[in-house]
């Protein structure tokens, strides 16, 4: 296995607008970090996004391929993966895996998540989604009932 490193950052602010879009602050916090390291797209193999909400707060799946477009990023391979909490963590390891093993060079990990666009009582459901449904998510909070 080979030795991986983080060359470059990029984050964009948190916040709560209204009309906030999932795969542009993605896009727009992939353009950051690879300015960051000084690499040009072109060096880029893959991307792996880490979300787990926006397929159904923002009715929008398949963020890889589309912040891989939004980015500018070419034909790469864009992945999303969804681990709940840890759709982020996720989203690193293989990332990870997929330099130290020799599949590529450089990959670029994004995580990224917009809730603020949806009232609470819809987001606290799409959270339950993280449980198992039809055990406990589908049965809500007493404090709810």
């Amino acid at each position: 296995m080979r030795e991986v490193y983080v060359i470059g950052v990029g984050q964009v602010p948190v916040n709560n607008a209204p009309d906030a879009h999932v795969a542009q602050l993605g896009a727009q916090a992939v353009q950051l970090a690879l300015a960051d390291a000084a690499v040009p797209v072109e060096r880029v193999a893959a991307l792996y996004v880490g979300n787990m909400l926006s397929g159904i707060l923002g009715q929008q799946k398949q963020l890889g391929s589309l912040i891989v477009d939004y980015a500018g990023l070419g034909g790469i391979e864009g992945v999303a993966i969804d681990a709940a909490c840890a759709a982020g963590g996720a989203a690193l390891r293989l990332g990870y895996q997929h330099v130290a093993g020799g599949l590529a060079d450089i990959v670029v990990i994004c995580g990224a998540e917009v809730m603020a666009n949806a009232p609470n009582a819809t987001v606290t459901r799409a959270l339950a989604t993280a449980t198992d449904w039809q055990l406990e998510g589908s049965r809500g909070s007493r404090s709810y009932r």
